[in-house]
């Protein structure tokens, strides 16, 4: 004796699963966008001369889970060093000054090295819980700076 399914167990059965896998497998934008850290895109570890802005700009974003950038203030500090720090409209001179960036999810930053020591800035978020994300850009005075 054979058994049989009805063929609309069956085929809900087989749907159900084919949008189960498909789903799994792709990404159709509406994956969440929460905030998980602040990474430094570009222009980390850079060497200069005191008193001299270094040759490219230091970029930051803010990040999800998935390394996509998400749309926060990111807020930029001379963390040592006693340099200068520029963005569009904005500038601020010294160790402790913190300037907001004016693209949300982004900073792009001209640095101007100190005259002495540890020359780092600080880039800083808030995510939804209200917790602090932040990530260190260093960068060193050129022998003879």
């Amino acid at each position: 004796m054979s058994r049989w399914i009805p063929r609309r167990t069956l085929v809900f059965g087989v749907s159900a699963l084919f949008v189960a896998l498909f789903a799994a497998c792709s990404d159709d934008g509406t994956r969440p966008t929460q905030a998980v850290g602040v990474t430094v895109v570009s222009g980390d570890g850079q060497s200069g001369t005191a008193g001299s802005p270094l040759p490219e700009l230091v970029v930051a974003q803010v990040v999800d889970k998935y390394g996509d950038p998400v749309a926060r203030g990111i807020y930029v500090q001379i963390l040592s060093g006693d340099g200068a720090i520029a963005m569009t409209g904005r500038r601020g001179e010294g160790n402790g000054v913190i300037l907001k960036s004016p693209t949300l999810g982004e900073a792009r930053v001209h640095w101007t090295l100190g005259t002495a020591g540890t020359q780092q800035l600080r880039f800083l978020a808030v995510d939804a819980n209200g917790d602090t994300l932040n990530a260190v850009a260093s960068a060193t005075l050129a022998s003879g700076g």
